[in-house]
């Protein structure tokens, strides 16, 4: 008998700006209106080796891989899905491996300026009355 089968759509979430070299994971979702198994094939975009059919994953599964770029840039991890009957258009995330350090902006300069000049208290509590 004939059926009337709609492919998967593949949906990759996760940390779109990380640290090189921290790895991190992203999680894999497909829908189907079929509620079909489903396996995955996932590119990292970085050159690593892609991910072949892996699976079959129950309709509705969160798949989670966990990955680490290892220098800076930007990215794009690629996935597809397939049923026993088709296969899905490439789902896409883009993240960015920034060159520029996270700053940290709990720094308290009170604090760092009481410790490297520990007797200009008295004087700016005179200064402050």
């Amino acid at each position: 008998p004939f059926r009337n089968d709609n492919p998967p759509v593949v949906d990759i979430d996760g940390p779109i700006k990380i640290k090189k070299k921290t790895e991190v994971t992203y999680t894999f979702t497909t829908s189907d209106t079929d509620e079909d198994v489903f396996w995955l094939m996932i590119n990292w975009g970085d050159g690593c080796p892609t991910i072949d059919w892996t699976g079959p994953y129950n309709y509705g599964e969160l798949v989670e891989f966990n990955h680490t770029f290892e220098k800076n840039g930007q990215y794009n991890i690629t996935a597809k899905a397939k049923d026993p009957y088709n296969e899905s258009d490439w789902g896409s995330l883009e993240i960015q491996v920034p060159k520029s350090k996270v700053v940290n902006f709990n720094f308290n300069i009170l604090e760092w300026f009481f410790e490297k000049f520990p007797k200009a208290f008295p004087i700016l509590r005179q200064i402050l009355g």
